[in-house]
């Protein structure tokens, strides 16, 4: 009986434990299921999980008739937020967006996260336009809001693109690709803000490429040119160098100024080689001009946001310098605010390299982004250059509204930092900018960019 008794016992024991390691299981299974299906930072719907919902959600269109519309978020200079205040911070951010745009959504409409700071949003039974847009601005209405991480107050925005099915396409894959075509249309203007898809959107997508093929055919033939636009000692009145820009030469269609071709090229990889070809075509524009005995001419060359981020970049500048045989105080290069911003680490380590071949460094565009001020100390910056925005304002016989102008120049100065003013047109812009000790400047009133023999001939009436 105690042996009969001690054997019921175990037998009771091991179906406990059983039903334990079952329920284990079970919860794990769980777990697995969830983390498959969805984001584990935000807990919306993930990759995956959109595109199973999707099929019924196209299913149920197809049924019943009706549409729906797909919109593609993606917020604006969120790496910012990761590079100066922290991963942390920028997760924190994520998580109260996602809670916000579940908040303003129907409860038949669907939110996910697909990676990084990209949302995708479904507005159901949608019966016409008016309907989309009335989704869109609820959810623009929750980044007009300030939103407090970390007792950090953010200001945060995003940009949408939709499309809508089926009457841009019955395919999901190419409704997502339009749906994103049309929120890079949208970043593109502004931000905060949304953008529908078009067949002219389409049109475009088809257009850019072309235009890209015809420029690697048009690098491989020798289309593209240098100009150079003086750049002119204000008190001296002589040239002491100047800015090197892009010319596309085009067989057929004349000559193609770089606002038509630079944006596409900067929508791909082709922007690097563009880059190399100007750092190429400028060193040795550079040693011809140290060949006729000037040896204090300064080009500066244009360095593209996504040319910064290339870890070579370094050790072209070297090769040039040293398979021409140039003077690397005769070389500069141009960056705008956004190079720093972006990768500010990066950013600061290829910089103080660069400057320490000998190389100047300029910071073009000054005063027209939020946080120049902030990099002049970080970063090895020998001369600010003025936007034309700020020389236009400097009105005959009229001083107003020239307080950011002159604290520019009032700055510059006691940072020790060159200043150059461009787009100088009119005499009385020269004057008065001489009169508040501005150094250099470019415009119109000394020359417009013209070819490289053109430039020689101006270098040699002052020799």
């Amino acid at each position: 009986m105690f042996v009969l008794a001690y054997m019921v016992q175990l037998q009771v024991k091991h179906t406990i434990e059983l039903h334990k390691t079952e329920n284990e299981l079970v919860g794990v299974n769980e777990k697995l299921l969830y983390s498959s299906m969805y984001d584990s930072l935000t807990g919306l719907a993930n990759r995956q999980n959109l595109y199973d919902k999707l099929q019924y959600i196209t299913a149920n269109s197809n049924r019943n008739k009706n549409k729906f519309a797909l919109l593609f978020l993606d917020l604006d200079n969120f790496k910012n937020i990761n590079d100066t205040l922290g991963h942390h911070i920028g997760d924190a951010l994520l998580k109260v967006i996602a809670t916000r745009l579940k908040s303003v959504l129907r409860e038949n409409d669907l939110v996910a996260r697909i990676g990084g700071d990209e949302f995708i949003v479904i507005l159901n039974d949608i019966k016409n336009e008016e309907s989309i847009l009335e989704g869109i601005e609820k959810i623009l209405g929750i980044f007009k809001k300030e939103i407090i991480v970390k007792g950090k107050i953010l200001k945060s925005s995003t940009s949408i693109g939709c499309a809508l099915y089926p009457d841009d396409s019955k395919d999901i894959n190419e409704l997502m690709k339009y749906a994103d075509m049309a929120m890079y249309s949208a970043k593109d203007h502004e931000t905060n803000n949304f953008k529908l898809f078009t067949k002219s959107l389409d049109d475009d997508l088809h257009n850019e490429v072309n235009l890209v093929k015809d420029m690697h055919r048009a690098l491989d033939e020798g289309e593209f040119k240098l100009y150079y636009q003086a750049k002119v000692d204000v008190n001296t009145k002589k040239i002491v160098g100047a800015e090197a820009l892009i010319r596309w030469e085009h067989k057929t269609k004349g000559l193609i100024f770089p606002n038509t071709f630079i944006p596409f090229a900067e929508h791909s990889t082709f922007i690097l080689d563009i880059g190399k070809f100007v750092l190429c075509e400028g060193a040795k524009f550079i040693k011809r001009v140290e060949l006729l005995g000037l040896d204090d001419i300064n080009i500066s060359l244009n360095i593209s946001t996504l040319q910064a981020k290339d870890t070579q970049l370094y050790d072209h500048l070297k090769h040039a310098i040293e398979t021409n045989n140039i003077q690397a105080k005769n070389l500069s290069i141009e960056i705008t605010e956004s190079v720093m911003v972006e990768n500010s680490l990066f950013a600061s380590d290829l910089l103080h390299k660069v400057r320490a071949l000998g190389v100047s460094i300029y910071l073009d565009d000054f005063g027209t982004g939020y946080s120049s001020l902030q990099y002049l100390q970080k970063f090895p910056i020998d001369a600010i250059k003025i936007d034309k925005s700020f020389v236009d304002e400097i009105k005959k016989d009229n001083e107003k509204n020239l307080i950011l102008l002159n604290t520019i120049l009032v700055m510059g100065e006691s940072l020790g930092l060159k200043t150059i003013a461009e787009g100088v047109e009119e005499q009385y812009q020269l004057d008065y900018l001489q009169n508040k000790k501005c150094d250099f400047y470019q415009g119109y009133l000394k020359s417009k960019a013209i070819p490289e023999a053109a430039f020689i001939e101006l270098l040699k009436k002052q020799m």
